[in-house]
């Protein structure tokens, strides 16, 4: 009878998280992918985050946040993925340089795509903290106590992170004006 119970609660654990998984895959995997860029690498490191998560799930105290704690761990280990590597993914990117960028956009209407490519590349300017803050409230909109949560800071230093990346990116897009 004891045996049964913690099948059942074994098999309770495992549903709930299966449905966590489910309900938040897309948003962690665009948080991963907006890390590291390359979406095979996005792909694998979402795989270790559930690794990670599922060997853990059963110390996590509050399951109403867990998509946050989700968000620490895919934080964590696309950060662990960057260090591995020898260069960072923003070197992977033709970028190019501000006098070349300025002779580009100068006296010239930036299309959709030209806007987002370089929003990109004045997000790759920025510090690793830096970049998790803006991500976390630019594309993800997590008010600063969520993300102060994910990337496991208070709420002012999240505050600060984000304030010193929107005002980096916006001097770097200053340049291109």
């Amino acid at each position: 009878m004891f045996g049964r119970k913690k099948q059942d609660d074994i098999e309770a654990q495992r549903a709930r998280f299966s449905s966590a998984v489910a309900a938040y895959d897309r948003q962690l995997y665009w948080h991963i992918r907006r890390l590291v860029v390359v979406h095979e690498d996005a792909a694998d490191i979402l795989q270790n985050t559930y690794v990670a998560a599922w060997e853990h799930y059963s110390e996590l105290r509050d399951k109403s946040a867990i998509l946050s704690w989700l968000y620490r761990i895919a934080t964590r280990e696309a950060h662990n993925h960057l260090r591995k590597v020898t260069k960072y993914a923003a070197q992977d990117i033709d970028v190019e340089t501000s006098e070349e960028l300025q002779r580009r956009y100068q006296n010239e209407t930036l299309t959709g795509d030209e806007i987002t490519q370089l929003l990109q590349k004045a997000i790759f300017t920025l510090t690793e903290a830096q970049r998790v803050a803006f991500n976390l409230r630019y594309y993800d909109e997590m008010n600063y106590k969520e993300i102060a949560n994910v990337m496991n800071i208070s709420e002012s230093t999240a505050k600060v992170h984000y304030h010193n990346a929107k005002q980096r990116i916006e001097q770097y897009l200053k340049e291109y004006e």
